[in-house]
């Protein structure tokens, strides 16, 4: 039984008992006398407190549902564009026992009604809020309201290779204050799952009651690579791969337009060339011993480590190579995780830890640490609507999974508009497209190429000159998908769409959520 209902017992054995002990300071009665009133009086205080207490034990019992006309105490918002902030919105809230909404959902009663609100709220493109919550920014945020009740925490979420590095969320953090609201904490920055950052949150849910450990980092389970195949070897553009894995165990689920996070490696060259700069010499038998601990690790210099060193003395001195995240390129019935991956180079011209391993390092077999990541902002729609899909270079992946996805459900009003550099170079998954559009799976199929080829110019271009169809799709109840880069096509598809369809219908399909976008 419920501890509510224990509580429920022992009250009336209790007042049982008091009335049972009052009767008995008072006479016998025969048989024949009818009762006295005292003793009605009583029975009916008895029974009434019994039932009121108990309906008071049963109300403050029920579970805390998210709010629907008034508010619960405490609130925790999320704005997310990937997944990455709804996650840890909902460890939070089920950590605090209360209601978890989107942004883009809350009101003003609602924050005027809570003691205390948390926002978890993502920054995507330009310092910009996540597409879900267009509809807080039009609105709410543009309002004044009195929230001198309310204390708030901000969590915001980026990425620190941006110029306006987590400026959603600051934006959030300077409108709360200046409704009178009383920051817990100045906003935390936390940048791919920062270690530091996710302490620093934990600590706020612990003053708020919360378990310490309330928000977990998944860590991910151990896959192997299976195979590594170039996409576009005499590109002018910069290498891409083909990349499959498998799990270790059972092959888990996931959707359409979700993603992965994997934790890259360092390889057997990069790593022999670090330990002969800092003048580590291993023996044959210590080799294997270095290579695995240093694996994972970020290998900078050593001047502020003492040596002689272990290799568990160097790991445990030296960070984590961060997570990179990917879209998903296939779907579990392909059975397995393909990944489309291109090689990045850092300012000073050597190729980023991600990509070096997993298009030059990583050979068949190696092991790597993998989590997915539910990515429901970039899901598909669940009506047989029309589908439109925007995208460019490794976004090919997610719309790929997309397509996919599609033809899985025997849905196949599908459109692709696609650009890449080289049409005799860069037509990835080719073959597989014209098979898709000549079985009818995509009503239309149009690639542009920037670097020659017929059509050429890049993927807005292809929308503008196809702006009578593009507006004859949004009309029919079409949903926009967009995956690729952030700088260059994103902002160039959506500024074509603005002349398209008008800002205006823009952003009613926005908050229609007709208009979805992952990019980066």
């Amino acid at each position: 039984m419920r501890p509510t209902t224990w509580v429920q017992i022992g009250l009336g054995l209790a007042l049982a008992l008091v009335a049972a002990g009052f009767a008995a300071l008072t006479p016998e009665l025969s048989e024949t006398q009818p009762p006295a009133p005292h003793r009605v009086l009583l029975g009916m205080l008895v029974i009434t407190g019994y039932i009121a207490i108990s309906a008071w034990l049963l109300k403050r019992s029920k579970p805390r549902m998210a709010p629907s006309g008034s508010s619960p105490e405490r609130l925790v918002c999320y704005a997310s564009q990937t997944g990455a902030a709804e996650a840890i919105a909902r460890q939070s809230a089920a950590a605090l026992d209360c209601a978890c909404v989107s942004l883009e959902a809350v009101t003003a009663a609602q924050l005027r009604h809570a003691s205390t609100a948390l926002f978890i709220v993502s920054t995507t493109g330009d310092g910009d809020a996540p597409d879900p919550a267009r509809g807080f920014v039009t609105g709410l945020l543009s309002e004044t309201l009195d929230l001198h009740g309310l204390r708030y925490g901000v969590l915001a979420l980026g990425d620190r290779r941006y110029d306006r590095y987590c400026a959603f969320g600051h934006i959030v953090d300077r409108w709360l204050a200046a409704q009178d609201a009383r920051a817990l904490h100045a906003p935390i920055e936390m940048d791919n799952g920062d270690p530091a950052a996710l302490a620093a949150w934990r600590a706020t849910l612990q003053r708020l009651g919360a378990d310490a450990q309330a928000v977990q980092t998944d860590h991910g389970t151990t896959w192997r690579i299976e195979s590594v195949i170039p996409l576009n070897p005499d590109s002018p553009g910069n290498l891409a791969c083909l990349v499959r894995l498998r799990p270790e165990g059972e092959l888990p689920n996931w959707a359409a337009g979700d993603l992965v996070d994997l934790r890259p490696c360092n390889g057997r060259t990069i790593i022999d060339a670090w330990m002969a700069q800092a003048g580590i010499v291993a023996n044959e038998q210590d080799t294997p011993a270095w290579r695995q601990r240093l694996a994972d690790r970020r290998l900078e210099p050593l001047a502020a480590l003492r040596q002689p060193l272990t290799p568990a003395a160097a790991a445990t001195r030296l960070e984590p190579l961060p997570w990179r995240s990917y879209s998903i390129a296939s779907m579990p019935s392909d059975g397995a995780i393909e990944l489309v991956v291109r090689q990045m180079f850092d300012p000073d011209g050597a190729l980023g830890p991600g990509s070096a391993w997993l298009t030059r390092d990583a050979r068949p077999g190696d092991k790597t640490q993998l989590r997915l990541r539910n990515n429901p902002g970039f899901h598909l729609p669940e009506t047989n609507q029309p589908l439109l899909l925007i995208g460019n270079g490794t976004g090919i992946a997610g719309l790929r999974a997309l397509l996919k996805a599609r033809i899985e459900r025997g849905q196949h009003r599908n459109w692709l508009v696609y650009g890449e550099r080289s049409p005799t170079a860069d037509r990835w998954f080719g073959a597989e497209l014209d098979a898709w559009k000549a079985a009818g799976y995509l009503r239309r199929l149009d690639l542009c190429f920037s670097r020659g080829g017929e059509p050429s110019g890049y993927v807005q271009d292809q929308l503008e000159q196809a702006a009578d169809d593009v507006r004859r799709w949004i009309d029919d109840g079409a949903c926009i998908m967009v995956c690729g880069s952030q700088a260059g096509m994103s902002q160039g598809v959506h500024a074509a769409l603005t002349r398209i369809l008008g800002e205006g219908q823009l952003n009613a399909v926005t908050e229609e959520h007709r208009y979805r976008r992952d990019v980066y």
